[in-house]
């Protein structure tokens, strides 16, 4: 029988023995480490950094199910209620927030956030904001 697919764990048996896996942990975080098992570990960096900007999957997670748990309330009484409303306002805000932080991690920083930037530089050293303004105009003039 030693030689038999089947054991005490059947189904399951075989499954463990050709399990593939890649285990791939973030040290970034030393006090709370993650273990990533994914078949796309090139993804690893956006998603520490959509964690680290937008929150835990947990809390994204509460945030889905709360506007899924709005909208069939909404179907329900055809109307939102201040519950509702506000779930739907969550899930705008985390969809916005997870958007921009993957952007971000990819540099794709938007024109706002760049014009944000360069106000804030102005205002805490004007001699930086300078520099980085001629750097600017020599980057972005027309070549010929």
């Amino acid at each position: 029988m030693a030689d038999s697919p089947w054991s005490m764990f059947s189904p399951f048996s075989q499954t463990f023995g050709r399990f593939l896996y890649d285990p791939v942990t973030n040290w970034q975080r030393f006090f709370n480490p993650q273990v990533v098992f994914n078949y796309n570990p090139q993804d690893q960096g956006v998603e520490a950094h959509v964690l680290e900007r937008v929150g835990s999957y947990g809390s994204q997670l509460s945030t889905l199910i709360g506007a899924i748990q709005a909208l069939k309330d909404r179907i329900d009484t055809g109307g939102w209620d201040d519950a509702g409303a506000k779930s739907m306002a969550e899930f705008a805000a985390l969809r916005t927030t997870a958007g921009k932080a993957v952007e971000e991690y990819r540099g794709q920083i938007g024109a706002d956030e760049i014009v944000k930037a360069a106000q804030a530089l102005k205002a805490r050293d004007p001699d930086a904001a300078r520099a980085l303004r001629e750097r600017l105009e020599a980057a972005l003039a027309p070549t010929g």
